[in-house]
């Protein structure tokens, strides 16, 4: 057999193989786009599913309970437009960062009750506080610019504070489930009322206060503090560690997605960080893990 005969083999061979492997690469994307479509159909199920959940759970418990029950929180909740934050922060959330690991991949429940430690979520169903969905908690101006706009944050905390969890043992961190669902909450009142609106409510409003703690006595002087009662240290600590996490930290948040590239590149990272395998013996999303998926340092980050 001539060497050109040998040659020729081989190129037909070769073509045979990049005709198959680009069959086989056609039909995975064409596999890949019908389960992309398939999770998409089966989201906007269950945001409807969801949506209507909390509107006939409204609904009835106000009929049960002759429209006062547990100081009006269902009178609290309607104000805050209870039913349509569920629809924008499912939507929302789904299409930036996925569904929820603890879902059932057609509906979720979510379930008013007395918990601790910031909810709890399995097999489709997630229990919120109830203290979430009360009038002074709804109109706290740190979460949101109206009622609905912090029933959204009490909501993005199903993806960032139960979808991810976060490590709160290092109190002189900023670093907290917070500033991910503040900034998330920013994002969605951005989308709803424009940038505008989201500016004067959010980025002006975390400036201000940030600006106001750098120049708090007991921060230029912390030696001071120690000399108060007790209960005052730890009322004074709780309202500094307050401003940290729901509006420095947001803002540093901000600052990385003007530094990784924008609003879609920065998307993609905590994509990426949202769907992240865990390590099982410590399984929460640290400050570092959120560094060095935007390729940052934490001097990267300072404020101006």
């Amino acid at each position: 057999m001539t060497s050109e005969v040998i040659c020729a083999l081989i190129a037909a061979v070769a073509t045979v193989v990049a005709a198959l492997a680009e069959h086989r690469s056609r039909q995975s994307a064409k596999r890949s786009e019908i389960r992309a479509a398939r999770r998409e159909k089966e989201s906007r199920l269950a945001m409807d599913l969801m949506y209507a959940n909390c509107s006939l759970s409204l609904t009835t418990a106000k009929k049960l309970a002759g429209m006062h029950t547990n100081g009006d929180v269902e009178e609290a909740m309607e104000a805050a437009r209870a039913a349509d934050a569920v629809k924008e922060v499912a939507d929302y959330c789904t299409r930036h960062y996925g569904t929820l690991p603890f879902g059932t991949g057609k509906t979720l429940k979510l379930i008013q009750s007395r918990v601790t430690g910031g909810g709890y979520a399995a097999n489709g169903a997630s229990l919120l506080d109830e203290s979430d969905f009360t009038a002074n908690n709804l109109e706290n101006a740190h979460k949101g610019g109206a009622p609905g706009e912090v029933m959204i944050h009490e909501l993005v905390h199903q993806w960032w504070g139960l979808g991810n969890m976060f490590d709160t043992s290092d109190s002189a961190s900023p670093w907290s489930a917070e500033g991910l669902t503040v900034y998330t909450t920013y994002r969605i009142v951005k989308e709803l009322y424009g940038e505008t609106y989201a500016r004067e409510h959010y980025i002006d409003q975390w400036r201000q206060a940030v600006d106001d703690y750098y120049l708090n006595f007991y921060v230029r002087n912390p030696h001071y503090l120690a000399d108060l009662p007790e209960e005052k240290q730890l009322e004074i600590t709780g309202s500094l560690t307050y401003v940290r996490q729901y509006c420095e930290m947001p803002l540093k948040i901000l600052k990385a997605e003007q530094l990784t590239g924008g609003e879609d590149a920065f998307d993609q990272i905590l994509n990426h960080l949202f769907n992240r395998e865990p390590d099982p013996m410590y399984p929460y999303l640290t400050y570092q893990d959120f560094l060095e998926a935007c390729g940052l340092n934490e001097e990267d980050l300072n404020l101006d």
